[in-house]
């Protein structure tokens, strides 16, 4: 995937939905526990929701302790698999 300006909300909102459930993207990646495909597949579901906004404003703040992402959130079940 070439990250533009078109993919880079949801690239970064994708980051952050991960981290506020606890998890590294960059490491995942590194040491392929996500492979680089799904990853970018996940951008693009990423890209295909309408909740931007409300995502925006969930990564507002950083929960003490991690949490599952949003009902909302198109990735949701996808980010709870690589949690567990």
């Amino acid at each position: 995937m070439i990250i533009d300006q078109e993919n880079s909300l949801h690239f970064w909102l994708l980051r952050g939905m991960a981290r506020r459930a606890g998890m590294d993207v960059t490491d995942l990646l590194h040491r392929q526990a996500l492979p680089r495909h799904e990853f970018d597949r996940m951008v693009d579901l990423c890209r295909t929701c309408s909740h931007a906004c409300d995502c925006l404003s969930e990564l507002s703040y950083y929960p003490a302790h991690p949490e599952a992402p949003p009902n909302f959130c198109k990735n949701a079940r996808n980010l709870t698999i690589l949690r567990n």
